[in-house]
């Protein structure tokens, strides 16, 4: 309690009656607004009366001079919900400085009383203490405290200049079209790292449906038994173009199948022993057959000879998700000792079938890729080349707000893709400031440990003690609150401190899913909330996280 006597006894001193009031107002504000039935708010809840009581001492010192505390119906309102509350002042919760708001803004009571179709939006652990930002990406909806009012998130960031706008849809495919739309989905806003696509011809140029059909430029069955009749469709499903080839009739010969979206011939993909490649392509059995018993998606690797003698194969098997459409993936690392030059992409059928099989087997192939990595990064579609991402760089608007103060909070939730063997860090919100400095609230996507890093004369790390590593693939809630004498972030409830660290000044500005030299999130981002001047307490901050 230390803090707040301070600052009520410096206004004392000042003889600053509208401090001491805007102090007791704001304090109100939060207790009208937590639900005095709900344990959770019990500690903030408690930590408001004691300080109120702090205040009131002061204010009554004032008054014993002989003037008055200024009053208006809205703080009365307030007054009377704190009678209400039963259970008395709880203890635990870090004493937070004075929040300066002016009594005169308060005189309306829809300015004090905030309705509560004003703060509908905001999560419930966040009522009590307003943001100043949030924007929710899931329903595509951001709040301003300045207002308060609900607006489209789309119009609160803005991406930089010389990035591509692209969207990534349910099945998370990179196709034409507006960034922000990705906004209003179940994932959020998605944050790439650039990729390349080295299949040069995934859309399927020069393929002509019948029987039997062309196959698409640079394309290839590189094996298939005698005596079948081929058919090739081509269609178009959730922007994927596909291609589906049909074999029907009785064997001649034995043998399996082996269909390629770039031939090894025109030593296209280069590459060494022990790299690291990812396969994958939308595909699914549109025809099934009991002779077919195994499925393979494959890369192969060839050395530098005359003939591109075959050297090594690497495979994830297709074959129990065969019947449904969807991105299938295989992850390799080349083999070593093999003096590979070039490699290929495959999808097969790995049992051979005997001469004299009745067959009528089709299978369905969508925008395969194949790119030098330990993910798969959303398709990029390519037309007779290979083809890269430049992912944009989305930055939060801060035009018409109150800059940041030197007490401030960042919340951000998120999922990351990334898997574990990644080891690149994965900024989720980016404070860059104009000296040079900057304040990084990120995960490290080799161990997966949440993480808050303060880049200024002296760079320091913190993180929650005793957190839980940030999985990929699953939700998680990061929030950190900034002082010029201590730092706090939390993670899955649990908290971190840095006391007396250097903090760059201002101004900032907010990169949301990357620093914007090269480092990216890797995955959606949910939800972000900024208090631009209040640091907020370490048990909210904690509640933020669960």
């Amino acid at each position: 309690m230390r803090a707040i006597e301070s600052i009520v006894s410096a206004y004392l001193r000042l003889r600053d009656i509208k401090a001491l009031s805007s102090l007791k107002e704001k304090r109100l504000q939060i207790l009208a607004s937590a639900d005095g039935g709900d344990p959770f708010f019990a500690g903030l809840r408690g930590q408001c009366l004691e300080e109120l009581s702090v205040i009131e001492h002061g204010i009554s010192k004032y008054e014993a001079q002989g003037s008055s505390l200024p009053k208006n119906k809205a703080a009365d309102q307030a007054a009377a919900a704190v009678e209400a509350f039963e259970g008395g002042a709880a203890a635990g919760y870090k004493v937070f400085g004075p929040i300066d708001v002016d009594p005169s803004e308060c005189d309306d009571d829809a300015k004090m009383g905030r309705e509560e179709s004003d703060l509908s939006l905001l999560p419930s652990v966040m009522r009590p203490l307003p943001p100043d930002i949030y924007i929710n990406f899931t329903t595509g909806q951001g709040w301003k405290k300045a207002g308060p009012v609900v607006v489209d998130a789309s119009s609160m960031i803005e991406f930089g200049q010389n990035t591509e706008g692209r969207l990534i849809n349910s099945r998370d495919v990179w196709s034409e079209g507006e960034f922000c739309s990705a906004i209003s989905s179940d994932q959020g806003i998605s944050i790439w790292a650039a990729g390349t696509n080295v299949v040069s011809n995934n859309s399927l140029q020069g393929a002509v449906e019948g029987c039997p059909g062309v196959l698409p430029k640079n394309w290839a069955i590189q094996s298939a038994p005698l005596g079948l009749v081929r058919t090739i469709t081509l269609g178009t499903t959730d922007g994927i173009e596909w291609i589906e080839i049909n074999w029907r009739g009785t064997t001649t010969s034995a043998g399996s199948f082996q269909v390629v979206p770039e031939t090894v011939d025109r030593k296209s993909i280069a590459a060494t022993d022990g790299e690291v490649w990812t396969n994958s392509m939308y595909f699914q059995v549109t025809q099934d057959d009991p002779s077919i018993t195994g499925l393979n998606l494959d890369i192969w690797q060839y050395d530098d000879s005359v003939r591109s003698a075959f050297v090594g194969i690497n495979g994830t098997s297709v074959y129990s998700e065969r019947l449904v459409w969807s991105r299938k993936v295989c992850v390799t690392t080349l083999k070593a000792g093999a003096a590979t030059a070039w490699i290929q992409p495959m999808i097969r059928s790995t049992n051979p079938l005997p001469m004299g099989t009745a067959l009528d087997f089709s299978m369905r192939l969508g925008w395969p890729q194949l790119e030098r990595r330990d993910f798969p990064t959303p398709a990029i579609r390519t037309d007779g080349r290979s083809a890269s991402r430049v992912p944009a760089i989305c930055e939060l608007i801060l035009s018409g707000l109150d800059s940041f103060g030197r007490c401030f909070s960042v919340y951000a939730q998120g999922r990351p893709r990334t898997p574990s063997t990644n080891g690149e860090v994965q900024p989720l919100l980016y404070l860059l400031v104009g000296g040079g400095g900057a304040l990084d609230l990120r995960r490290d996507a080799l161990v997966g440990t949440p993480s808050l890093e303060v880049i200024s004369e002296v760079s320091r790390t913190i993180s929650p003690p005793g957190s839980s590593a940030w999985a990929p693939d699953s939700k998680g809630k990061l929030a950190a609150a900034f002082s010029p004498r201590s730092q706090a972030i939390s993670f899955d409830g649990a908290l971190g401190h840095a006391e007396s660290l250097e903090m760059p000044d201002g101004p900032f500005r907010v990169l949301i899913g990357s620093d914007g030299t090269g480092c990216w999130w890797n995955g959606d981002i949910q939800e972000i909330a900024i208090w631009l001047e209040e640091c907020v307490p370490d048990n909210i901050l904690q509640s933020l996280t669960i």
